[in-house]
């Protein structure tokens, strides 16, 4: 613990010091962290709160539906990611070389995944795409969430009106 910092572990993209209020067992500042192997969490929380949120809009139901209908969901297995670096030898020679970044005999190399290609994303909700230190991109599957509430929503309204229509039908 650092200063008056209320953060075990702190880190930060900066040199500068913060001064957090509150507790917390880890404090990063910056847009990402990255992790070199496996990370769990118990509880991911966004501000949920009204007071947090000065320019609430509805979504547009047919907007939504159209956006979400043209997301391809994909089966895939992760691949190697390589670090390009370089370093001078014993003789002073500067080598270039790559090394791998993760340890592909873990489960999260073996087992098949499903989800989303961040660059078809980006087309339709770039908002919901953001790029990493190393150029990847990466998809916010949690903000994917109330787009997918408002299309099975928009659907539902469709598909009672459908049956509506179905039963004025056979009343005829």
């Amino acid at each position: 613990m650092t200063g008056n910092n209320g953060a075990g572990i702190y880190g930060g993209v900066t040199n500068t010091e913060a001064t957090i209020t509150g507790k917390y067992a880890g404090y990063f500042s910056g847009n990402f962290a990255t992790v070199n192997g496996s990370l769990s969490a118990d509880l991911l929380v966004l501000p949920g709160d009204a007071r947090a949120k000065p320019a609430v809009h509805s979504l547009d139901a047919t907007a939504t539906l159209a956006g979400i209908a043209q997301l391809q969901p994909v089966e895939y297995r992760l691949q190697q990611v390589a670090i390009a670096t370089d370093s001078t030898n014993a003789d002073g020679v500067k080598v270039a070389y790559t090394i791998p970044r993760y340890d592909e005999t873990t489960d999260v190399f073996q087992r098949k995944r499903y989800g989303l290609v961040a660059q078809d994303v980006q087309k339709i909700y770039p908002e919901l795409v953001h790029e990493n230190g190393d150029g990847l991109l990466a998809i916010d599957y949690v903000g994917l969430v109330p787009l997918l509430l408002q299309a099975v929503q928009a659907q539902q309204q469709q598909i009672e009106g459908l049956q509506n229509e179905i039963e004025k039908l056979k009343n005829k």
